[in-house]
């Protein structure tokens, strides 16, 4: 891997001169900027979502029954605001 990695590099180097260097840096930049609108398109919906906050209305604990009947309060009472 050290070999490949050592010859990629040698066939780039050229490519990295003065005048192309702002496009080493700008390609990526530019190619991420134009995959976060995608992103942000794609899972935009799940904004709005309430899972797992709680504004989302009742606690489920799944866990034990041992919780609620001692009597833990798990934040629900708590006033916020």
């Amino acid at each position: 891997m050290t070999a490949l990695s050592s010859a990629l590099g040698e066939i780039l180097t050229p490519a990295i001169a003065d005048p192309n260097l702002v496009w080493v840096w700008a390609g990526p930049a530019i190619a991420l900027a134009v995959q976060t609108v995608i992103f942000w398109f794609k899972y935009r919906q799940y904004d709005d979502d309430e899972f797992m906050t709680e504004e989302a209305g009742e606690y489920v604990d799944e866990g034990s029954d041992a919780s609620s009947a001692k009597g833990v309060d798990h934040g629900k009472t708590a006033k916020h605001g």
